[in-house]
């Protein structure tokens, strides 16, 4: 998984629930993915991919997105 690719969601500050959907999905699917192979380095690889894009992803403005727009 590469973080540019699921930051391309959130270009230009663009967050709506739809990509933050879409994001966490893709992230739920790489995941089950990984883990039919090599569990242990798949596991540990994937943890710290998805871990740097949400740090990435809410750096950008996803928190406060997120709280404009009434919060989980």
């Amino acid at each position: 998984m590469s973080v540019s690719v699921l930051l391309r969601l959130f270009e230009g500050g663009q967050f709506s629930w739809g990509r933050i959907f879409a994001f966490i999905n893709f992230g739920v699917r790489l995941f089950l993915r990984s883990i039919s192979k090599s569990l242990p380095i798949a596991l540990k690889n994937l943890c710290i991919e998805i871990v740097n894009a949400l740090g990435a992803m809410f750096a950008r403005g996803a928190f406060k997105w997120i709280a404009n727009h009434g919060g989980w």
